[in-house]
């Protein structure tokens, strides 16, 4: 009779395993992973198209080069790019911020040069690919601040990274910061 007690008994507990097995862990939330990122000055790809109000073109090669007597700049489609280094990454994660950065901009500025930009961008990393969108303002030629939010994809899939800069020369300064649930 102990002899069956302990088979009842020991298959009950092998049921309740298999109907109640734990779940393979998905990899736990990395929390906030952050950066520091030093960005210098991009490398256009592609002008895109300026169009100068109340003046002409220059140089259509040159983004925003408009004559004198320019009251507005519209920039549409230019393309540049950012390469990021070991150098000028600062994180417990580099590997998540190490590539090129691809930059679809546009912009509406003054004469001076400050006004709004927006556009998207594609951050190929060494553990995946960023990409998203970005807002920032300009005060001037080289100056300004940026905004952006990037979804994780390859080996970034579950994470979003948020980022804040600000430009008063170049190097400027680009803080990112990492969270999600990779499963």
């Amino acid at each position: 009779m102990n002899t069956k007690i302990t088979l009842g008994a020991t298959v009950l507990a092998l049921a309740l395993l298999i109907a109640f097995s734990v779940p393979e862990p998905a990899q736990a939330d990395p929390g906030f992973i952050t950066a520091k990122i030093l960005v210098y000055a991009p490398q256009v790809l592609e002008p895109g198209v300026t169009t100068c109000i109340g003046g002409y073109v220059l140089d259509p090669n040159i983004p925003g080069a408009c004559s004198p007597g320019t009251k507005q700049i519209h920039i549409r489609g230019l393309k540049l790019l950012w390469t990021y280094t070991a150098a000028e990454v600062e994180s417990d994660r580099p590997e998540y911020f190490i590539g090129h950065q691809t930059v679809i901009n546009n912009a509406n500025y003054n004469a001076k040069g400050a006004g709004p930009q927006w556009g998207t961008f594609v951050w190929e990393a060494e553990a995946g690919a960023w990409e998203g969108t970005f807002n920032s303002t300009a005060l001037g030629r080289n100056l300004g601040t940026w905004s952006g939010v990037g979804h994780g994809s390859g080996g970034l899939a579950g994470l979003q990274m948020k980022g804040e800069g600000i430009f008063d020369a170049y190097p400027g300064t680009f803080i990112a910061r990492v969270q999600g649930n990779r499963k």
